[in-house]
């Protein structure tokens, strides 16, 4: 199997409570239309039940038992896993599926360096590319759209400031923070 399903447990998030609305607002709908919990993926919920789907890179069998090394995780460390699933394309994937409000992958931004491209050379290739990947995702609230706002994002122990012109963000400044 190339990929897994993972069945998790929240357990660093807040959960609904009695009085909380049954219904989010999206932001892939600019945050202001509200769909119901059920149709989206907020991670406040009613269970504190994850799903996820990651890379299978490699099992490992020694004298402890089976370890699985996992790609592109969405987890925190410490996170509960319920279940492990394989995933199959022709069962998880139905050929003939509508996604409702989210029916097609939103546009990914390009990533330049821009003033920050010193930091090309002092920071791994893994963590260059999870800076990228998150910023082409385009972090920032839906309704926020000022060519001129200085946008920031934490990723680890690094922040990193940003800027996006013309479907592109441009990185302009990375913060190493130490708590």
């Amino acid at each position: 199997f190339s990929h897994l399903w993972l069945v998790w447990a929240f357990h660093a998030k807040r959960r609904m409570q009695a009085g909380d609305s049954s219904t989010v607002r999206p932001p892939r709908l600019g945050g202001n239309a509200r769909v119901g919990v059920f149709a989206s993926r907020a991670p406040i919920r009613p269970n504190p039940i994850g799903l996820s789907v990651v890379r299978l890179l490699e099992v490992q069998r020694d004298t402890a038992g089976v370890r699985l090394h996992l790609g592109g995780i969405d987890l925190l460390d410490g996170t509960p896993i319920l279940d492990v699933k394989p995933h199959v394309p022709y069962a998880d994937c139905p050929p003939d599926s509508q996604a409702g409000w989210a029916n097609r992958a939103p546009e990914r931004l390009a990533v330049v360096w821009g003033a920050a491209e010193v930091w090309l050379e002092r920071l791994a290739p893994e963590r260059l590319a999870l800076i990228e990947q998150t910023l082409a995702q385009d972090p920032r609230p839906a309704f926020h759209d000022d060519p001129e706002r200085v946008y920031g994002v934490r990723i680890e122990e690094i922040d990193v400031r940003f800027v996006v012109r013309e479907k592109r963000a441009e990185i302009r400044e990375i913060v190493t923070v130490h708590d």
